[in-house]
């Protein structure tokens, strides 16, 4: 069947309700719940074929232990961002533009980078700001607490 053989929404997302079911081996009761995550899914683009592909995408990422199995339930599927993302890799696999075993180098066209100049202050200082309070304290302030905090426990404890 076609798109064109259904006759509303709600026939198409029952036909992939039922499609995904058998494909799974699992039985999910149909509800409004899973119409309106399947209608929400569609209007947003996609389609079968798509579902399809991300399957068989999860399904080689979970063989080689690199997703989850629960990234095949049904309810991760439907939700449109994640499975947005999920298509979006499987397309970049299947293209070859994402490809774990290549190494990244800098493109032909780009000039390389310069190396890095030295740190404008070293790791762990404060970088230098315009004094405000909400910017905490400096480190003279700081050192300064500390040693009163210092000289009062020598006081606590003299007493």
């Amino acid at each position: 069947m076609t798109q064109a053989d259904y006759k509303t929404s709600e026939d198409r997302a029952k036909a992939l309700h039922n499609w995904f079911c058998g494909q799974m081996n699992v039985k999910i009761a149909w509800s409004m719940e899973w119409l309106r995550r399947w209608t929400e899914w569609l209007a947003a683009g996609f389609n079968g074929p798509e579902l399809r592909q991300v399957i068989q995408y999860l399904k080689r990422e979970i063989s080689m232990g690199k997703r989850n199995a629960g990234s095949l339930a049904l309810v991760n599927l439907l939700n449109p961002e994640t499975f947005g993302k999920d298509l979006s890799l499987c397309q970049m696999v299947k293209s070859g533009a994402l490809d774990p075993d290549r190494k990244l180098s800098a493109p032909p066209d780009s000039p390389s980078r310069p190396a890095p100049g030295p740190a404008p202050y070293q790791i762990g200082q404060r970088a230098p700001r315009p004094e405000h309070s909400e910017d905490g304290p400096t480190a003279a302030q700081l050192a300064e607490h500390n040693r009163q905090q210092l000289e009062l426990e020598k006081l606590k404890k003299s007493l």
